[in-house]
């Protein structure tokens, strides 16, 4: 309890606030305001800079976190706003094929890599394998090591790729184009549903346990790699709602994980566990596929939600 209340008390005063409109309007991306902050800071040093568009974003010029940290009344937030309207916002992103995808597919990987946690006894414990509790949780540790591996390293390759597209298109004059994000998917398609059926087909003959713990580090893998992919790219696209977008992407992944974790166990019992991974990774391909058409059209995706949302 004192844990908590010393936290509670340092989040009240050192966690900025984010949700709050910082003059961005509906259509301006994360790129957009990165843009506008690189063109202030080439004009503040006398440097021209290297892009010919001009800064979209109408955001005020960001403040340190020492300069937005002590306010009774925050400037950029709007108190009188309605608490009902505000409730239903984020649900709004049902009407909007980027967020509605995004959030589906992040949702789906999630339930499946709940599944596989909260089944691991049910399938380990029975022979051949026999692992007492103990072997079981060291067996769980596989999740760690992917979630580890996925979330550090090839975060960091897919954030130098981005990086680098980003920069290309910005020398080029070129719009920021939040889609390039989804490029990188080819490896969560790869890793994160063939780990699972691996894990899922593997475990169900009882084959040697080394076997089914690479299937299930592999899927941890590529499901942090997806996570942080579709969740970035959500945001990206609608900057000044994020906070909505965040809402509404962590409730499809907690209402989709709550089912998965509820009927998985009765599933596995009936048709086995091969069947039932298979399943769900094929799910994930097919999710991962329509990053294909939402990569060429996207945009004009955005372009229509954009006038309702």
């Amino acid at each position: 309890m004192a844990k908590g209340a010393i936290n509670f008390v340092a989040m009240v005063i050192y966690l900025p606030e984010t949700s709050y409109a910082r003059g961005l309007i509906i259509g301006d991306t994360a790129g957009d305001v990165e843009r506008t902050e690189i063109a202030r800071e080439s004009k503040r040093l006398g440097v021209t800079a290297t892009s010919t568009l001009t800064p979209v974003s109408a955001a005020p010029e960001l403040l340190s976190m020492n300069q937005n940290l002590w306010y009774i009344s925050h400037p950029y937030i709007n108190y009188k706003e309605n608490w009902f309207r505000n409730f239903i916002g984020p649900f709004q992103f049902f009407l909007s094929p980027v967020v509605l995808w995004s959030s589906i597919t992040y949702a789906v990987a999630a339930g499946a890599f709940t599944a596989v946690g909260v089944c691991i006894p049910q399938l380990t414990a029975p022979p051949p394998y026999n692992f007492n509790s103990g072997a079981q949780g060291l067996f769980g540790l596989c999740a760690l090591i992917g979630v580890i591996l996925g979330g550090t390293i090839s975060s960091k390759i897919v954030d130098v790729f981005n990086s680098r597209m980003e920069k290309r298109r910005f020398k080029s004059g070129e719009e920021h184009k939040p889609e390039e994000r989804l490029v990188m998917l080819i490896l969560p398609f790869f890793t994160c549903t063939t780990g699972l059926v691996m894990y899922g087909v593997t475990i169900g003959k009882g084959i040697r346990w080394i076997v089914p713990a690479v299937g299930y580090t592999m899927n941890c893998f590529g499901f942090a790699i997806l996570a942080s992919i579709t969740y970035s790219y959500a945001v990206d696209s609608y900057l000044v709602r994020s906070a909505e977008v965040m809402v509404f992407n962590n409730t499809c992944r907690a209402l989709i994980s709550f089912g998965f974790a509820n009927f998985s166990p009765g599933w596995l019992a009936k048709v086995g566990p091969g069947q039932v991974y298979s399943i769900f990774a094929a799910a994930i391909w097919a999710l991962l596929l329509l990053a294909i058409p939402m990569f060429y059209f996207g945009p004009k995706l955005r372009a229509v939600t954009n006038r309702f949302l």
